[in-house]
C-alpha cells in the first residue's frame, strides 16, 4: 500500500509541474531525462487513479476490523471516522485557498494556474460543504478558469458520494458473493459509461472522469482486491 501511494503521489506531483511557470522544471531537449519525463509526466492522472484503487482497499480494511465487520458496518463510527480524517484538512485546504484569493492582488499567470475561481458564482459556494466539487468542475470548467488549488477537490468529492453509500450497500448484501456481484456491476457499467462518453464527446475529458461512474470502477476494484486478499 505504501509503495502504491508513494507511486501515485509522485505522478501527481509530475503532472501538476507545469514547466512553462518556471523554465528550470524543463530538462534538457533530447535527452534521456527529458524522454523519461516526458513519458512519466503525461501518465500522472494514473497517479490519480490509483489513488482511487488504494482508496477502497484501505475503507474496506477500516469497515472489516471495526466492531460489527465488513457487513454490519457501524454507521456513527465510520462517518465519524471519515470526518475525522477529511475534514481538517478539506477546511484548512479551503481557507487557505480563500485567503490568498481575497488578501492578494497577484494577477500573474501562476497565481491564476494555482487559485484563480468564480466565487461569484453562488454553486462554487454550495458545491464545497456538500462535496459536490467535480459536478461543478463539470458544467464550469469550460467556461471558466478554475485553478489547480481548487481543481484537486473533483476526487475527493467522488470518494465521499461513494461512501456515502458505501455502509449502507453493505448491510444491504449482507455476504461476499452479493458484494462481488454488486462491485462487478459497477465496474462493467464504468467501463460502459466512459466508452460511451470517448464515442459521443472524445474532447470532453471530465465527462469521462469527473462523474460519479467515471471512477467508480476504481474504488469497487480496490474494495475486489481487498476480498481476494
Amino acid at each position: 500500500i505504501d509503495l502504491a501511494r508513494s507511486l501515485a503521489i509522485a505522478l501527481v506531483m509530475a503532472i501538476h509541474l507545469d514547466e512553462t511557470l518556471d523554465p528550470r522544471l524543463k530538462p534538457p531537449d533530447g535527452s534521456a531525462v527529458r524522454l523519461a519525463w516526458e513519458l512519466f509526466q503525461r501518465n500522472g492522472i494514473y497517479g490519480v487513479f490509483l489513488f482511487f484503487v488504494v482508496s477502497g482497499f484501505l475503507i474496506s480494511y477500516v469497515i472489516a476490523g471495526s466492531p460489527g465487520g465488513l457487513f454490519k458496518a457501524r454507521y456513527r463510527l465510520f462517518y465519524s471516522q471519515r470526518a475525522g480524517r477529511i475534514l481538517p484538512l478539506f477546511v484548512l485546504t479551503c481557507f487557505f485557498g480563500l485567503l490568498i484569493f481575497f488578501f492578494s492582488a497577484d494577477n500573474t499567470t501562476m497565481f491564476s494556474y494555482f487559485y484563480k475561481v468564480d466565487h461569484s458564482n453562488p454553486w462554487f459556494w454550495i458545491c464545497l460543504p456538500t462535496f459536490t466539487f467535480n459536478w461543478y468542475f463539470f458544467f464550469i470548467s469550460s467556461f471558466s478558469v478554475i485553478g489547480l488549488h481548487w481543481n484537486v477537490l473533483w476526487s475527493l468529492s467522488l470518494e465521499e458520494q461513494f461512501y456515502l453509500v458505501f455502509p449502507f450497500a453493505l448491510r444491504k448484501l449482507k455476504n461476499e458473493k452479493k458484494l462481488f456481484l454488486f462491485l462487478v456491476s459497477i465496474v462493467a457499467f464504468s467501463i460502459a459509461w466512459r466508452a460511451f462518453a470517448y464515442v459521443w464527446n472524445p474532447q470532453n475529458e471530465a465527462l469521462r472522469r469527473c462523474t460519479p461512474f467515471g471512477v467508480f470502477d476504481l474504488i469497487a476494484t480496490g474494495i475486489l482486491l481487498y476480498l481476494a486478499h
